[in-house]
Order: structure tokens, then sequence, then C-alpha cells
């Protein structure tokens, strides 16, 4: 049989080796269906991927039978599992929980694909996932198997030390994908990274798949770009568009700069593009410039909000406080519907001594969204701080 013929179907090659995770050995997992699909763009590369929980061995042969030049690490707490090494099949012995030998495995073999079938203990589970996600390649694949443990009569069973919930803590990123991740804004450390790189997350009856970030290519995305734009004709609204992608997704600032300047010599010094030039100066560290820049945008159109916050960071990055405080309320007051405009103001605020001033602007950005811990923690710690002066 030729183990990379297109039509090799991973979930029978699964049921002969005797693996669970097919759909006709022992549990039947039927994992392996959606597996032949989640795995195919690695296939032929020359992968790390690691499998934690090893038993007897039968997925390591599906995986090397289905990837024709993965390296496949096994990581097992039994010392007898080292028996199961062999070609393209190495052992590790260690326990998840240990977060030195995680980081040990994951520095030697830096994976692309991991499966988590080890303990099943919730809080294993999770702990292993925040240790070992991090150290997963851009664009790799994160598989937690046998979450059906965690529901129902068995959930007390394979809770751990009980202080998390598998299904709780997945669902609780699914969620922050739906919503953008809007909810988790002040997230930090570890937290912070998940949410940050975590690309999609699929459920597959059982288990869950766990894609991670990939950055963009954007070397490729603007030379691209450059030539679509020269095959149809650049306009100002163009470049603008494609200065606000290179800006989002953190191209070269060069670049960016270059596109808006040709939307002013084509256009002229429209407010769009002011707007832009001055982002692009403050982050390339020229507060000067993009400070003129930004009273040059508000001249033409004085009630901007946005030229107003630019011109606030402009000047915060100039060291004059007193000026950024100034063009961050003119922001406010012309959009108070805008949260972080009064949550910036209020740290500012606080960084002059002004607490008074401080406090108000906090509790108008935690009025706008009431579901916003942080900014609900940052009204009490104000009002700590302001009654022990």
């Amino acid at each position: 049989m030729d183990e990379r013929a297109t039509e090799l179907d991973l979930d029978i090659v699964g049921v002969l080796e005797g693996s669970d995770k097919s759909s006709s050995v022992t549990f039947a997992w039927d994992y392996l269906r959606h597996y032949q699909e989640l795995f195919a763009p690695w296939r032929d590369q020359p992968i790390n991927l690691i499998e934690i929980g090893v038993e007897h061995g039968s997925s390591l042969n599906v995986w090397r039978k289905y990837f024709s030049r993965a390296h496949i690490i096994g990581v097992d707490v039994n010392p007898d599992c080292r028996r199961l090494a062999g070609d393209r099949i190495t052992i590790e012995t260690g326990s998840q929980e240990d977060p030195g030998f995680l980081h040990e495995v994951c520095t030697k073999y830096p994976p692309s694909i991991v499966i988590d079938d080890g303990s099943h203990l919730a809080h294993h589970i999770v702990y292993t996932f925040k240790r070992v996600f991090p150290a997963l390649l851009a664009g790799g694949l994160y598989l937690v198997e046998d979450v059906e443990f965690h529901f129902g009569d068995r959930a007390d069973r394979w809770a751990g030390n009980k202080t998390v919930s598998v299904p709780d803590y997945f669902l609780g990123l699914a969620r922050g994908r739906l919503a953008n991740n809007t909810a988790l804004s002040d997230v930090w450390g570890d937290d912070k990274y998940v949410r940050d790189n975590v690309d999609s997350i699929s459920f597959l009856g059982g288990a869950l798949a766990v894609g991670k970030r990939k950055p963009r290519d954007m070397r490729r995305a603007l030379s691209f770009a450059d030539q679509y734009l020269q095959s149809i004709g650049p306009s100002p609204a163009l470049l603008l568009r494609l200065v606000e992608y290179t800006l989002r997704h953190g191209g070269p600032l060069d670049f960016a700069e270059r596109a808006a300047r040709q939307a002013v010599t084509i256009g002229g010094l429209s407010p769009e593009a002011l707007r832009w030039l001055v982002e692009i100066l403050t982050r390339q560290g020229r507060p000067d410039e993009a400070a003129a820049l930004a009273g040059e945008a508000l001249q033409l159109r004085p009630d901007d909000h946005t030229a107003w916050e630019r011109l606030a960071h402009a000047e915060r990055l100039r060291g004059r406080r007193t000026e950024a405080i100034a063009a961050l309320e003119r922001a406010a007051s012309l959009n108070p519907q805008i949260g972080h405009y009064h949550s910036e103001l209020s740290h500012l605020l606080q960084q002059g001594g002004e607490l008074a001033r401080a406090l108000t602007s906090a509790q108008k950005a935690a009025r706008l969204h009431p579901e916003h811990e942080p900014w609900q923690r940052r009204v009490m710690d104000l009002e700590q701080l302001a009654a022990s002066v």
C-alpha cells in the first residue's frame, strides 16, 4: 500500500492499528475522520508532533503512517513506553504537570501539532495548555481529547483539584473569539498571550482543536497590493485603505508613510490622509511632526474627534501632559460614547495628581461599559486612593 496515496483513509489506518481514536475500536471516539482534514497541510512536512499520553502506542503508529516526514514525540509518565521508540518515533518520559519537563520537550522539539491524550484530569489539561500553547509554532494546532469525561456524572471523577472546568475554560476561549475578544481587553500574562494567539476553536465531538494564529506574510501581501494598484490605478481612497491595512497588521511604517504621502500627492491634504500620517509619525517616534500635522488636520476639520485623540498621543510623547489632557478632553466631548477616551484621560489626570478629575473620567468610562471589569476595578481603586489622601 502507498502510505502517501491521496486516498489514504486515516480512520481505516486507525482501525487497523487498534486506535480508539478511530470510529470502531473500543470506545471509538471517531476523531480520525476530523483529523484527516485538519492535518492535511502538514502531511508531507518535516514537523514535530507531540502526543501527551502514549499507553500502548497505537496512535504513534497511526501518525507515523499518515505523516511522511514528521517526527513523532510521545510523552508519558510510564518509562516502559520507551520500548515504543522507533522509526521517526521518540519517547520522552515525564509528567505533564512538570513545567520544566514540558519546557524541555517543547524546546527540543518545537511542535506544529500537540495532542493532549494524557491524564484527562481537568487541572492537568488546562495547565498543560497554558504552558505548551505558547511553544506551539505559529499556525499550529493544539488538540485536547476525551473532553466528554468532563460532563455529567463523570465530571467529578476527572476534576482533579476542582479549581477549573475544562468545558468552561475552552468555552470561555470560544466566547472570547465570538466576541472578537472585546470582553478581554485588559488581560495580561499567559491569558493575554492565549487571547492574542488563538485563531480558531473547533469542537469535534468529544475533542477540541485550537488553531494558533499565523502572522501575515506582509512582504508578499504588500508586494501584491503594489501590483494590484498599478493594474487598476491608485486613488487616495485605495491608498489610505492600504495604509490602514499596513498599520493594523504591523507592516513596515516606511511603506505606510509612502502610501499616505502618495495619497496626499494625488488627492491633496485631506483630513483622512493627515490623520493616518499623524498615526504613522507617532509610531515612528516623531511626535513634533505628528503634532504639527494633527494641528493641520484640525484646521480642516475641527470637530474630528479622532484627530484630537491622535494629537493627544503626540503631545504625550512630547512630554506635554497639559496639552495632551486638553486634546483628550476635546475628543471625549466630541464623542462621549467612546469609553477609552475617558479611560486614557483618567490615567493622564492621575499622573498629574488630579485624583478627583481622574475619578470622574474613570466613572464615565465604567458607566459606558458596566461589563468591563478592569474599568470597574479602576473606579474602586481611585475611590480608595482619593479617600486616603
